[in-house]
């Protein structure tokens, strides 16, 4: 994406072929444009132009700190591309400890910008803390999510090894010299706002 004149890049999944769901901080503001990315490394290839972009109408774009709202689709032109499209989650517990898997093109390496693009994932849990609109966050080992990973899934593992998709990455906490820190890091459920998602959907790109 080209947002206030920066190139950047932030993390979506696939909800149907042609609908990314995202952070609308990813998408809102100054945006000059955006576009989707079908790969595991962000670069010139297997891209798909944007079609229309809805945010969602609570959201405030109110940088560095968290917001309510921050979620957006994204429709996408048609392509050719394989989809997998992985089913909402249904629990909507969040208890201290619970573990999920997070998924994104953030830095690899905390205070250097560039090791953005790379798509990896890593565990995380929730810290107990949670409302209808948010999820707190904690980190497990040293993994946590960093510049590039907002609007990435976030996805809960059954007792069967199917995963599901539980929320997506809301806002990463940075420090004063641009380092990632363990610590203010939020998940947007995606039950809180499943009709909102079913009602965009329906209206189409």
């Amino acid at each position: 994406m080209d947002k206030y004149d920066h190139p950047g890049a932030c993390t979506g999944i696939l909800i149907t072929p042609r609908a990314v769901l995202t952070a609308a901080h990813c998408v809102s503001g100054d945006v000059k444009s955006v576009i989707v990315v079908f790969d595991l490394k962000i670069g010139e290839a297997r891209k798909v132009p944007v079609t229309r972009t809805v945010i969602h109408p609570d959201y405030v774009d109110e940088e560095d700190k968290f917001n309510v709202g921050d979620i957006a689709i994204v429709f996408i032109a048609a392509h050719q591309y394989p989809t997998v499209i992985i089913p909402f989650d249904h629990d909507v517990t969040f208890t201290d400890g619970q573990q999920f898997v997070f998924a994104g093109y953030g830095r690899a390496v905390s205070n250097r910008s560039r090791s953005t693009g790379v798509l990896r994932k890593a565990s995380i849990a929730a810290s107990g803390y949670d409302t209808p609109r948010e999820v707190a966050l904690k980190p497990l080992m040293d993994a946590w999510p960093c510049d590039g990973d907002s609007g990435g899934p976030i996805l809960r593992k059954d007792m069967s090894g199917r995963y599901a998709l539980t929320g997506i990455m809301n806002a990463v906490s940075a420090g004063p010299v641009g380092e990632c820190l363990f610590q203010n890091s939020f998940m947007t459920p995606l039950h809180s706002y499943s009709d909102w998602i079913a009602s965009t959907l329906a209206s189409g790109g």
